[in-house]
This record gives structure tokens, sequence and C-alpha cells, in this order.
């Protein structure tokens, strides 16, 4: 899989379609091993054989970062909500 796409199956709501083009280098393109979506905030992440991450938004239908190449395919992701309870943690 090189391009992400969205395809909503009800009638009323196929104008939000959309395609990403993700995990490109170039003319080198690679394949997207791994998408999670995030349970609040309407974002994802896909991880792909090209050592990346990315973060995107699906309402913008933008990325909104790309984290820094590994040496190795990224086979799969995930968030994390532990990670968002110690941030809260440290707030309050």
């Amino acid at each position: 899989m090189t391009d992400v796409v969205f395809y909503l199956i009800y009638t009323a709501a196929q104008s939000k379609n959309f395609t990403f083009k993700c995990h490109r280098e170039q003319t080198d393109i690679y394949a997207v091993n791994d998408i999670k979506f995030h349970p609040t905030h309407g974002t994802f992440v896909t991880a792909g054989a090209d050592g990346v991450f990315n973060f995107w938004d699906k309402d913008s239908k933008q990325r909104l970062k790309q984290m820094g190449k590994c040496n190795a395919p990224i086979p799969c992701g995930e968030f994390s909500l532990i990670i968002v309870w110690e941030i809260r943690l440290m707030f309050f």
C-alpha cells in the first residue's frame, strides 16, 4: 500500500473521501505497514517501510509531523493512553 485512502460508504458523506500520499522519498515509494487512529483527537499515525512514522490530521487532510527516520522498517504503531495519563498527572 503506498497511499492511504479514506472512503466513506454513506452517500451523503462521499464528498469527504480523500487520499494521503505518504511514505515517499523522491521517486521511491514505500509501503504503509500500519495505520492507527487516536481514540479522541481525530488524528492518526502511519508506520512505513521507509523507517518513518507520520502523524496526520484527517480533518485538515495534512501531515502534522514526520518523525526522524529509523534504520529499519516500522512494522506497526500504537497510541499509548498511559503517556496521556502521565502528562495529565504532571500538570495537576
